[in-house]
């Protein structure tokens, strides 16, 4: 959300944009962070489904243990054991959160067997006098869901990241000069400064704790070249070019085609 410092009579301008308005450089920075991050996910979350596919297929691995101690929760009334495993290959101590029924099986110091997953080694159930209690917190539905959540994470951040890396890349290593750098003759139609309450520029990738300035032209026919320019194009600015403009001058402003940083912005000689 914005708040305009002033107001124009072209309101109804939309001033939201997929075009982030950032230097090429930083762009291609951000959106490679992102991308690797949310590829991190994507692949660990489809791993997990793979081992939990497996693991819900496969016999539980038995662990035998002793239970050290245990503590109540006087509001929810769960009961939260502090175990310890009698094997190398596991962590030497766990906890598991169970409720008050099992302590009338379980007691400090007896010895019990902690069902683990094959692959995920995900603790799901304690035995003891022959009577197997399934953890609150374990089963194979909460191990999709952890898997789920990771997938979706992961997916959803992918595309716009992808996509602003690419941009960034023909802005700095296009083909030629014309898929680097463009220059485009308009009238200046509208002005905008918000100053930032959640996120500066109207967009996927706000910049932090400023204030926004940005420029809305109607480019010139002469210069129009394809069905994207004839329309309304905006801009974010520095507050340097901001202060120096005027609604109703011509400007000529040199900027990258695909994230849309403006290089230089300076009245038309036409």
């Amino acid at each position: 959300m914005t708040e305009d410092i002033h107001r124009y009579q072209s309101s109804s301008i939309s001033w939201w944009s997929w075009r982030p308005g950032i230097k090429p450089h930083t762009a291609l920075l951000l959106g490679a962070s992102i991308t690797c991050i949310a590829f991190l996910f994507a692949t660990i979350g489809l791993i997990s489904l793979v081992l939990a596919i497996l693991d819900s297929v496969s016999p539980p691995v038995h662990i035998a243990g002793m239970v050290l101690s245990h503590s109540i929760n006087g509001i929810t009334g769960q009961a939260n054991l502090f175990i310890s495993l009698h094997t190398t290959d596991f962590p030497p101590h766990v906890s598991a959160i169970t409720d008050k029924s099992t302590l009338q099986t379980m007691h400090d110091g007896d010895h019990i067997f902690l069902d683990y997953t094959s692959h995920l080694h995900i603790l799901t159930a304690l035995e003891s006098s022959n009577q197997r209690f399934l953890l609150q917190n374990g089963g194979m539905f909460s191990i999709y869901l952890g898997v789920f959540a990771l997938l979706l994470l992961g997916f959803l951040l992918l595309p716009y990241p992808i996509l602003l890396t690419r941009w960034a890349w023909r802005d700095l290593y296009g083909r030629n000069a014309d898929d680097r750098k463009r220059k485009l003759t308009g009238k200046v139609i509208a002005l905008r400064a918000a100053k930032q309450t959640r996120a500066g520029r109207p967009g996927l990738t706000p910049r932090p704790t400023h204030t926004w300035y940005g420029v809305a032209l109607s480019p010139s026919p002469p210069h129009v070249a394809t069905p994207v320019q004839q329309k309304i194009i905006t801009f974010a600015i520095s507050r340097e070019m901001y202060e120096a403009l005027h609604e109703g001058e011509m400007v000529c402003v040199t900027y990258s085609p695909h994230v849309q940083y403006v290089y230089a912005m300076e009245p038309s000689r036409e």
